[in-house]
């Protein structure tokens, strides 16, 4: 089993014949328990498709942006 370092700016370096096996150079990463995974991601829409406005226009998502930030600014300056 191969071990990687961690480095300071919290970066670690695959093993070439991983790489090789995920065909991807997009990847996401999520804690399981005490464990890293890695995953393969086929496309950067992979990445936020749990994030998707599905049937929305896209002034609808807008409005919705703008609601989402007015208040986080609200939060922010209470």
């Amino acid at each position: 089993m191969p071990i990687a370092k961690i480095t300071s700016k919290g970066r670690i370096t695959i093993p070439a014949a991983f790489r090789k096996r995920l065909k991807s150079n997009l990847v996401s990463v999520e804690m399981e328990g005490d464990k890293i995974v890695i995953r393969p991601v086929s496309g950067i829409g992979g990445i936020f498709k749990k994030f998707a406005f599905k049937d929305k226009t896209p002034e609808e998502i807008m409005e919705i942006e703008e609601k989402a930030i007015e208040e986080a600014f609200c939060q922010k300056w209470k």
